[in-house]
Order: C-alpha cells, then structure tokens, then sequence
C-alpha cells in the first residue's frame, strides 16, 4: 500500500497507534478503512474485496462486531485528530501570508539602496510567505583592460503570496464578514446645492 491511505489520506504509519485495528486481519482492516471514506457498508465490503453477492450481509456481520466497532472508533479518532491539526495548520499558513511584513525581506541602504534578504536572515517561517524567487542575468559589457572582465548584471526578485487575499480567507473563517441579509438598505439623503442657493448658517 501506499504512504498514505484513502480520500482521507491517513499515514499508514499513525494507524500503529490504533492497537485494536493492528490486531484485525488485513482484509478487516481494508474494510474499516474503506467504511470510513462514505460509510458505505455494501461498497465497504466490495472494495475490501468479500463476494459481492454477499456484500450486504458481510457489512452487517462486520459492523455487528466487537472489535471492529472498535477499530472503525480508533482510525476515525485518529482522522478526526489529524483533520484538526491540519485546519490549524492552514490557518497559521494563512496567517503568515496575511500579517506579513516586507520588513522582514528586503533592508534600504542609507542611499535608499534596496536589498533582498538572504532566507537564512527572515524570521522563523518567513520564507514561506515566497512563492517564487526569480533571477535574471543580462551581460551589459566587456570591461577594458588586460583582464577584460564581463559586466553582469544579476537582477533577483521574490514573488509573495496574495497578502490581501490570505486576509479575506481569514475574515471568512473567523465570521468577520458576516452581515444581515434581512436587514433593510442604508438611506443616504444626498442635497445637490448649486452656487447661488447655498446660505451660511
């Protein structure tokens, strides 16, 4: 099998934790790994590869028992756990997008001489921010002399991530974007006053 297993993409090596699923037969295991992608008794048992004449009656059999309500309680702990590491894990992939500083990138010479910062000199997780560092190299001339040395130019940018759009992805999630529909319109009373008409209070 694969690193990783089913649409829920489960590290095979975290099911060892799962001692009561360890402990079923490979074919029990298949079937509570694929119960777990639709709930699907039937086709569970279908694609762990039990007859399918009798694969209706195989599911009821299986979930009828002990230790495979158990294991099935186990790897969907499991899911369940690594479901909410990951929503956190986006989140403060978001959030670094969305409070990125461009002080933390580039320095400004005193001449106002702007310099790339090397990833080694960021903060802690600031490079993640970068979606692309892009190079270019223009040869702008031979230089004179014995040594005749070539002229480069070396001309390196970093591309970010939408910072704009890294906020409104949070703002959704943290409800902040909210508003009520039923509510009626704001009224704005606008007064045209053309010169002549208009009298000081």
């Amino acid at each position: 099998m694969a690193d990783r297993y089913g649409a829920k993409g489960i590290e095979l090596k975290r099911l060892k934790s799962c001692k009561v699923f360890c402990s079923l037969s490979l074919r029990h295991q298949k079937f509570v790994l694929e119960y777990l992608k639709d709930f699907n008794g039937t086709r569970a048992a279908e694609r762990a590869n039990f007859s399918k004449k009798r694969a209706r009656i195989t599911a009821s059999e299986l979930v009828a028992k002990r230790n495979i309500q158990e294991a099935l309680a186990e790897v969907a702990a499991l899911i369940f756990h690594e479901d909410i590491a990951i929503a956190d894990n986006v989140l403060k992939e978001l959030a670094l997008i969305a409070f990125s500083d461009m002080a933390n990138y580039v320095t400004i010479g005193p001449e106002g001489e702007v310099t790339l910062k090397p990833f080694d000199a960021m903060p802690e997780g600031a490079s993640r921010v970068v979606s692309a560092v892009e190079e270019t190299r223009r040869i702008l001339g031979v230089g004179t002399g014995e040594g005749k040395e070539m002229v480069l130019e070396i001309r390196t940018k970093y591309r970010m991530h939408d910072k704009v759009r890294a906020l409104d992805l949070l703002g959704k999630r943290l409800g902040m974007w909210t508003y009520d529909k039923t509510a009626p319109p704001a009224v704005i009373n606008v007064m045209f006053v053309t010169k002549g008409e208009f009298e000081p209070g």
